[in-house]
């Protein structure tokens, strides 16, 4: 996982990812949890598969910066 570096499992959102990250990701873009995420430390925390449940501001912002997207996905699944 690109994200996270746990097994991947396929390309979800435009990204290889396990399946944590994309339940993760997709449950930031349909309830717009993402929204409401704050870093408690500076905003430069390290996400792998021991820590990405730490800070969810953290590991949102990497789905980012990894490509993950809306693309090709529907907000009314």
């Amino acid at each position: 996982c690109v994200i996270c570096g746990d097994d991947a499992n396929g390309v979800h959102f435009g990204a290889l990812t396990c399946e944590g990250c994309k339940k993760f990701y997709r449950r930031g873009l349909l309830v717009g949890e993402a929204k409401s995420y704050i870093c408690k430390a500076d905003k430069t925390c390290e996400i792998t598969a021991r820590t990405r449940n730490n800070c969810r501001y953290c590991r949102f912002q990497k789905c980012l910066r990894m490509g993950m997207s809306r693309d090709g996905w529907s907000l009314s699944v």
